[in-house]
């Protein structure tokens, strides 16, 4: 009999540590979804208080540049033109040798 009150008591200590794993994952998976909701609720009142009129500008100086540099079979020479602070068109001059 005694075997049994133990083993008993065994039993009711796993079931009450799994419960108890199952209890802290729930609570952790809540915290995870409303860390990302806030997150996702701060990114959107961001984008809702940028106005409709305001455009981001690069960082680039307007005007059309040119360069080579060393490729896989040659040397390689490119035109870039830049409009508005960004990268509008970049062109290959010559590309010799590369595939």
């Amino acid at each position: 009999m005694k075997t049994f009150w133990v083993r008993l008591v065994n039993l009711l200590m796993v079931v009450a540590a799994l419960l108890g794993y199952n209890l802290i994952g729930e609570v952790r998976e809540q915290e995870n979804q409303a860390a990302k909701l806030s997150a996702e609720l701060q990114a959107a009142q961001l984008t809702a208080e940028k106005k409709p009129d305001e455009q981001e500008t690069g960082s680039f100086t307007d005007g059309e540049y040119s360069g080579e540099a060393q490729g896989f079979g040659d040397v390689i020479a490119v035109n870039v033109t830049v409009k508005n602070g960004k990268i509008s068109a970049v062109d290959i001059i010559s590309a010799d040798g590369e595939d």
